[in-house]
């Protein structure tokens, strides 16, 4: 685990530990730019391999040409700003809203792995790329299933007021399941009921569940979901 956690500098000698920082930092970008290519996203497998070799490349030279000009830090800075750029390129306003922010940040944490991998931390910058890859997978199933965004419907449901107290039960499942509603309550003129029209997220379980609680009041007579 030594080479996991300690600086290859210590134990490599030039040109070695130059191609085995060039090697891993290949080695970086193709598993973050697999994930990448899989959902046919704009920065996929080359985009991620050149920002993290590139990002690399830099600052293994970064110590020449800090000594040369006599400022540190000169050349990460450089980087930084650099990728900035290539991160806005990747971020589009369209008719559904902003796209691209997870490629731009990927673009960014990227050529940040790159950097590190640069410096001599070969191990780091692979276990940075495994927690890369591992965020994205979870995080992508847990946004699908409760955080994604949602796709909206109606039901319109139909129920006997009696005198008010099937509305007040109502609100106590709705708040419960925060639910935000506009009741559009519609008095029937010949049976005295009430219909209520409601939209919610069909896209995850979680959002839909009080809709069981509504089937379950015997005061409800019918529920009719629509787009």
């Amino acid at each position: 685990m030594y080479w996991l956690t300690n600086d290859w500098q210590q134990f490599l000698p030039h040109p070695w530990l130059e191609i085995a920082l060039i090697a891993v930092s290949v080695l970086c970008g193709s598993l973050i730019g697999t994930e990448r290519e899989r959902k046919l996203k704009p920065a996929g497998l080359r985009t991620m391999i050149l920002i993290c070799l590139g990002s690399t490349v830099f600052t293994l030279i970064s110590p020449v040409l800090e000594s040369s000009s006599g400022e540190s830090g000169r050349v990460a800075a450089q980087i930084v700003t650099g990728v900035g750029f290539l991160g806005a390129g990747a971020i589009l306003q369209g008719s559904s809203g902003v796209r691209g922010l997870t490629s731009a940040a990927l673009i960014w944490t990227t050529a940040a792995i790159g950097m590190v991998i640069g410096a001599g931390l070969g191990g780091a910058g692979l276990a940075l790329s495994l927690l890369l890859l591992i965020i994205q997978t979870v995080v992508t199933r847990v946004e699908s299933r409760y955080i994604g965004p949602c796709v909206h419907r109606q039901i319109k449901m139909i129920y006997d007021p009696r005198g008010g107290k099937t509305a007040v039960k109502i609100d106590h499942i709705l708040d419960n399941y925060q639910l935000l509603h506009s009741m559009g309550q519609v008095e029937t003129s010949e049976e005295k009921k009430v219909s209520l029209t409601l939209s919610y997220c069909n896209a995850h379980k979680h959002h839909k569940d009080f809709l069981v609680k509504l089937a379950e009041l015997p005061e409800v007579e019918s529920i009719v979901q629509f787009d």
